[in-house]
């Protein structure tokens, strides 16, 4: 039966014997992922205040260029489109001009409060920013 101990860093992972088997742990894979994205980030402490600066600035680009957001202090910026219509036929216009994003509709939100969601990390610059504004605001406001 294998077995990964509390001491290893990582979860206890057991395994039944007979003809049931449950895993119970995440793949060896994901576990490794996971430790060398957290190794990184104790490598760079860095990143995590840059994306939050990054953020900021894509919310405020938003606003000034009349775009309505959700207010939030996550890389997650979502920009109102309201009617599930609109949301998707947005969502197209923007990924063939290059800009994309992630439509979030009914039921993951309120009818007639959809969302386009704008992702961000920590290696997006301000200038793609801008640019990535720019084309949001023309195709949402013509």
């Amino acid at each position: 039966m294998p077995r990964i101990s509390h001491g290893s860093g990582l979860t206890a992972c057991t395994r039944h014997s007979g003809g049931f088997r449950a895993r119970v742990c995440p793949a060896p894979a994901a576990c490794a992922s996971a430790l060398a994205a957290l190794r990184h980030l104790e490598a760079h402490p860095e990143l995590p205040q840059r994306l939050l600066s990054l953020s900021a600035y894509a919310r405020n680009a938003y606003k000034e260029r009349g775009l309505k957001i959700r207010e939030s202090n996550t890389p997650i910026v979502p920009i109102y489109t309201y009617e599930m219509e609109n949301t998707l036929k947005k969502a197209k216009d923007l990924y063939e001009a290059g800009v994309y994003v992630n439509p979030v509709l009914p039921p993951a939100t309120a009818p007639g409060e959809c969302l386009l969601r704008t992702s961000y990390m920590a290696t997006h610059t301000e200038a793609l920013i801008d640019e990535a504004a720019d084309i949001i605001a023309k195709v949402l406001l013509g």
